[in-house]
């Protein structure tokens, strides 16, 4: 008698190479592409500028209803024979074949067996799972080596399990493939009510060289590889997905199409608990509906163990310039392990997150994108044990709201646009960050970069610079509430181009020593105050008018000597006071486009405007600036100085 434990077929060629594009998800009965050939170059990157993705052809009608008609036949599982009732399908001991187009409805168990798909590349095949058991020691237990589409329909509460075992076999030596508990060379949905259990002991869990859809069910997966990968694209639609894998937990992974390696995921709750990325595409990663989405990556935050080594005065940067990129591991910096990536949602084009609710809590970064980021709904919740939001090119907040509760650096990119929703980002270091990436720590050096603000709300504690752009910084809505540093080795803002605030509300604190001012070409007022002593962190700091109205009301989260604040209510000629608590500290009349309170000296930046003392003004060329007489110039040779450190101590709360 045949069984599970003879070798696999071999996977036929033609159905390696046949990798539909995203308008092939249809219900089309021909494999023929409609659609012109969008390949890349072999070695040249994809322009992920050009991704489009029309949402009408994710999900047909038959992968989202999980119904199915009269079976074609009706099998019976046994370890004492397998049992069959109609045409299509053939049995050899433990080991099924479907050659035929048709539906199958399965029952019982098989204890060491698999069903194998090899029809033509035209057919539909629909498998009906009501009750499953089936384990196969070395090789997959559904094995879809050619068709058209398989639909794996789950009856409503249903319960299935699917098994491998440790290592496969192959009939020929380098084969490798399949590799999965389900392993489809073809298209394959997953649908119906029931739930589907999977515990992958040799690699993935559920495998397909082109779409994987799932919609409507219950899926469970433990799997010492990926949890979920399809080639071409993942798309889960009001599905329940909870995965334990020892690498990432859903993935796309087809780098040669634009249009392709992407994983869309709509009204669902999904769980991941992944060694590596918790979701991880190739072209974009888009989110809407009513998600629910819950992701551990490598093992959480608190298992980041690098040592961030930064130059000067413990913060990000030296003079305002970028992060110096010295990371050394406590363990092995150049290990293998250190290389492998740890993020929460990852993708090399898009991060699209509209709606719904997601807590991340990763090692690495919790959203990362080698382009942009877009959130405009939705609740994220992100601890991370480095940035907590990274894009190379642009973020763009226009809504819902985001906490950042951890982190190294808050949120990179190199433009970041905020116009509206709930912003709060805890970070050791800088708490907004805008670079291109082509500083490594120049001083004042100026890059393609920038912060927009033109709306929402937007809260910053930072141990490093709160509010920092390697290029410019625009406000011009909404509000700023920043609780900067409490050394004076960084500022609660940082600009190395031009600071604007020409509307909106925002108000800085922090210390003195670094401070950096906006540019009097500002459309708005605004008011400088420092401070003879450091005020303690739940001070309320309250500016008022001749007629006792409060036009900024903030209480820090932490100790501060320093005040930068702008407001709509800044009038040209009135008078203003500044109290912390209760206590007067002093007054100013707007008569300027930026008043003083107290004895401005700062040692000064190289962005924005600086007041008096100190470097003060702006340097061309990166060249160090001259130092004050009674002041030795940085000794950039030997040893760094003592850095403080943020990463052990608990973090103030942050104000309501």
């Amino acid at each position: 008698m045949a069984g599970c434990n003879d070798k696999s077929s071999k996977i036929n060629d033609d159905s390696q190479n046949n990798e539909s594009s995203v308008s092939e998800i249809t219900e089309s009965t021909s494999d023929e592409s409609s659609e012109a050939d969008n390949s890349a170059p072999e070695n040249v990157p994809l322009d992920y500028s050009e991704f489009t993705l029309d949402k009408s052809t994710l999900f047909s009608e038959r992968d989202l209803s999980g119904e199915y008609s009269k079976p074609d036949a009706e099998i019976i599982l046994s370890d004492n024979g397998v049992t069959i009732d109609g045409n299509g399908i053939s049995a050899q001991g433990s080991e099924i074949l479907i050659s035929e187009a048709g539906t199958y409805l399965f029952r019982g168990s098989l204890s060491d067996g698999k069903i194998i798909v090899n029809t033509d590349k035209q057919n539909k095949v629909q498998l009906v799972f009501d009750g499953v058991d089936i384990s196969c020691a070395n090789s997959s237990p559904l094995y879809v080596e050619s068709a058209d589409k398989v639909f794996l329909t789950l009856t409503e509460n249903s319960v299935n399990t699917l098994s491998d075992g440790k290592s496969y076999t192959y009939e020929e030596e380098g084969q490798n493939e399949p590799d999965a508990v389900i392993f489809s060379a073809d298209d394959l949905t997953v649908n119906g009510k029931g739930k589907l259990i999977v515990n992958a002991n040799y690699n993935e869990g559920i495998a397909s060289k082109n779409e994987i859809v799932i919609a409507n069910s219950t899926i469970s997966i433990k799997s010492v590889g990926n949890g979920i990968k399809g080639k071409d694209n993942v798309a889960i639609s009001s599905a329940v997905i909870d995965i334990t894998s020892d690498k990432d937990g859903i993935k796309s992974s087809d780098t040669q199409q634009i249009s392709t390696g992407f994983v869309y995921i709509t009204d669902s709750a999904i769980t991941v608990n992944a060694q590596e990325d918790g979701i991880q595409a190739e072209s974009a990663v888009i989110a809407e509906g009513n998600n629910n989405i819950n992701i551990i990556s490598g093992g959480g935050y608190t298992e980041n163990t690098d040592v961030h080594n930064d130059m000067m005065f413990g913060g990000g940067k030296g003079f305002g310039g970028e992060r110096f990129n010295n990371i050394q591991n406590n363990q092995q910096s150049d290990s293998a392990d250190s290389q492998i990536s740890r993020k929460g949602i990852k993708a090399k084009g898009y991060i699209n997150i509209e709606n719904g609710n997601y807590e991340i809590n990763s090692c690495d970064d919790a959203l990362h994108s080698n382009y942009n980021i877009n959130i405009s709904g939705g609740n994220l919740n992100l601890n991370s044990g480095d940035d907590a939001i990274n894009a190379d090119n642009e973020l763009n907040i226009n809504g819902g709201t985001v906490n950042i509760a951890t982190s190294y650096e808050g949120i990179e990119a190199a433009f970041i646009n905020i116009s509206g929703g709930d912003t709060s980002v805890t970070a050791s270091d800088d708490g907004i960050n805008a670079s291109d990436g082509t500083s490594q720590g120049g001083m004042g050096t100026l890059s393609d970069a920038g912060v927009n603000i033109s709306g929402g709300n937007l809260h910053i504690n930072a141990g490093g610079d709160g509010l920092d752009s390697n290029g410019t910084i625009t406000v011009t809505g909404g509000n700023v509430y920043v609780d900067g540093p409490e050394n004076n080795g960084n500022a609660a803002i940082d600009g190395n181009g031009e600071m604007l605030i020409n509307a909106g509300s925002i108000i800085a604190l922090g210390s003195s020593g670094m401070v950096e001012l906006p540019s009097e070409n500002s459309a708005q007022n605004i008011a400088v105050i420092t401070l003879e002593e450091y005020c303690n962190a739940n001070t309320e700091v309250k500016i008022c008018d001749n007629d006792g109205k409060a036009v900024i009301k903030y209480k820090s989260a932490k100790k501060f000597n320093s005040i930068i604040t702008s407001t709509p209510e800044f009038e040209n000629g009135k008078e203003y006071t500044v109290y912390t608590d209760s206590t007067e500290v002093g007054s100013f009349t707007v008569e300027n486009a930026i008043s003083y309170v107290g004895t401005f000296n700062s040692m000064g930046g190289f962005g924005g405007h600086h007041g008096g003392g100190g470097f003060g003004g702006k340097f061309e060329n990166g060249q160090i600036p001259p130092m004050p007489d009674d002041m030795p110039p940085p000794d950039f040779e030997g040893e760094r100085p003592d850095m403080p450190d943020f990463q052990g101590g608990e973090r103030p709360d942050m104000p309501d």
